[in-house]
């Protein structure tokens, strides 16, 4: 059995009562030892809180989960979020990318798309080819901050070869598309994430 190497995060794992300033603090702390700096656009290297707040306005960090007196409180998952995102914008990616990129990823997701350290940050396909392959990988799904879901919800997954080299994962009792609207839907879902991946190719469309 493979154990996984222990990252400079992960000995914030199980914790839910930073106060803001404490999760800044460990943001600090962790960042410039795995994300290096992007100069091609005007981004804070380290957040700030307002840049936190921005982050939860705009649906990229969850919000607080728990308050102690007029103190919000953060999480793990937060954490990961918060570096997640910062690493992300080092690869050149917009937050409106990054959003859609991190939807509903859980707290083993997010650990994997982050980086060992600066040394060992490879290339944002083959992090997120392995992330999406650790997520298909699942047989029992995971719910809210990696947790396994509740008793009785197994699923199956299939795969399909859409063309060498792309592959679709979906459940099994999946069923087609109801109407034209919702085949549109699927459509531009599906293109979202290598839009993404491939930024010519999301300028490209919208030119057509």
């Amino acid at each position: 059995m493979q154990v996984s190497p222990v990252r400079p995060f992960h000995k914030y794992r199980g914790l839910g009562n930073l106060t803001l300033p404490s999760l800044l603090e460990a943001v600090r702390e962790l960042l410039p030892r795995m994300v290096g700096r992007q100069v091609r656009y005007r981004v804070t290297d380290l957040p700030t809180e307002r840049t936190l707040r921005y982050y939860i306005s705009q649906g990229l960090v969850d919000r607080p989960s728990g308050q102690r007196g007029t103190a919000a409180l953060y999480g793990y998952r937060h954490l990961l979020q918060i570096l997640a995102v910062k690493y992300l914008q080092s690869q050149y990616l917009p937050l409106r990318k990054i959003k859609g990129l991190l939807r509903g990823r859980s707290n083993r997701e997010l650990e994997q798309l982050l980086p060992e350290s600066r040394a060992h940050r490879a290339s944002l396909d083959t992090i997120l080819k392995k992330v999406d392959g650790a997520a298909a990988e699942a047989v029992t799904p995971r719910g809210r901050g990696g947790r396994p879901a509740a008793a009785g919800a197994e699923q199956r997954w299939r795969r399909v070869v859409v063309t060498p080299g792309l592959e679709l994962h979906l459940k099994e009792d999946l069923g087609p598309p109801r109407d034209r609207d919702e085949l549109r839907r699927w459509e531009e879902e599906l293109l979202r994430p290598l839009a993404a991946l491939w930024p010519e190719m999301g300028k490209r469309r919208e030119r057509e």
